[in-house]
Parts: C-alpha cells; sequence; structure tokens
C-alpha cells in the first residue's frame, strides 16, 4: 500500500485477494466514518491488473518488460496539465492583471519550474519532463516578448540577441522539493 495524504493504492497477488482487501479498506474507513467510491469505470477507485498503467498523484506507475520491473513516470497528461497551468499563470495578459514586472515574472516562472522539478526528480522520464518544461518555459517567455513587441520586432532580433533574451534556453535553478 502508499499513502499520500486521503490517496491511496494498494497492491495484491490476485483478483481475490483485491476483493478481499477491498472490502476491508471500505470497513475499516466506514469505522472513522469515511468511504471509498464504488469500483466503476467513472470512479477513481478501479481494480487495475497487474501489468496495466496506473496514473497516482501524476505519476503513472507503469511495468517495463524489458526489465521486469515497476517505474512510476510523469504521465503524459500530468506533463500537459503543468503545462497548461504554467502557460495560464505566467501568460502577459495574467500578469499585467497582479502588476507583475517582466522580470518578477521571469523569477517566479523559474521558481514554479523548479519546484515541479523537484516534486518529480524520482520518475524515471525525469529528463523527458525536464526538457518539456523548459521548452515550456521558453515558449511563455517568447509568447511575452512577442504580446509586448509584436511578430515583426522579434523576427529582427538577432540570434544573439535571441540567445541573451532567452529564447534559445532558460537556465533555472536546481530543483527544489516541494512547490512552495
Amino acid at each position: 500500500m502508499v499513502r499520500y495524504a486521503d490517496d491511496l493504492i494498494l497492491f495484491f497477488n490476485s483478483k481475490a485477494e483485491t476483493i478481499a482487501g477491498e472490502k476491508l479498506v471500505r470497513e475499516l474507513l466506514q469505522k472513522i466514518q469515511l468511504h471509498i467510491p464504488q469500483i466503476d469505470d467513472q470512479s477513481k477507485t478501479q481494480i487495475i491488473a497487474p501489468r496495466e498503467p496506473v496514473d497516482f498523484l501524476g505519476r503513472e506507475i507503469v511495468f517495463m518488460e524489458n526489465s521486469n520491473s515497476f517505474v512510476a513516470r510523469v504521465s503524459k497528461k500530468q506533463i500537459m496539465k503543468i503545462r497548461a497551468r504554467l502557460a495560464e499563470e505566467y501568460s502577459y495578459t495574467n500578469q499585467c492583471k497582479k502588476n507583475s514586472t517582466f522580470q518578477a515574472t521571469i523569477v517566479e516562472l523559474s521558481k514554479s519550474v523548479s519546484a515541479y522539478l523537484g516534486i518529480y526528480k524520482d520518475a524515471s522520464n525525469f529528463i523527458h519532463f525536464e526538457s518539456e518544461l523548459r521548452s515550456e518555459a521558453r515558449g511563455i517567455l517568447s509568447s511575452i516578448l512577442r504580446d509586448v513587441f509584436g511578430e515583426t520586432v522579434l523576427a529582427a532580433v538577432t540570434i544573439q540577441g535571441q540567445k541573451f533574451l532567452g529564447l534559445g534556453t532558460l537556465d533555472l535553478p536546481e530543483p527544489v522539493d516541494e512547490l512552495e
């Protein structure tokens, strides 16, 4: 069993053990006036076959045939959710509504990306995840500059100027252990 706050994932050796375990968990939770949703296709409560991927707290636990082991990775769905959250939060429009500055936005964006990297530093696909977030951060920065200066002005920026503005790379602090 793995537990984080009110999220649980339980592992059993057979379907019979799974059904008995589910019944036991329901009974124990009922004693403290808690419950888990019924098992169905629309519920977070499900029975998953041993080699089927399962999502748990933004990680996808998946069996790797080549190494005959399970790994936890950041799911594609979670990566897209984080990218969308960053794009929305750090858009030019939202930053202007908060009366933020370009410099403050870059610092806060860097902190957010660094925090996500810290949260998922143990993921088996960390390098891919890091690449995705750094790419998103560069895209956000480019979008802000386009919104401020316009496409024509940005198209005239030299390669060296683009590099200086961080449009080619975005250096971020080391990953931290959790979001602030």
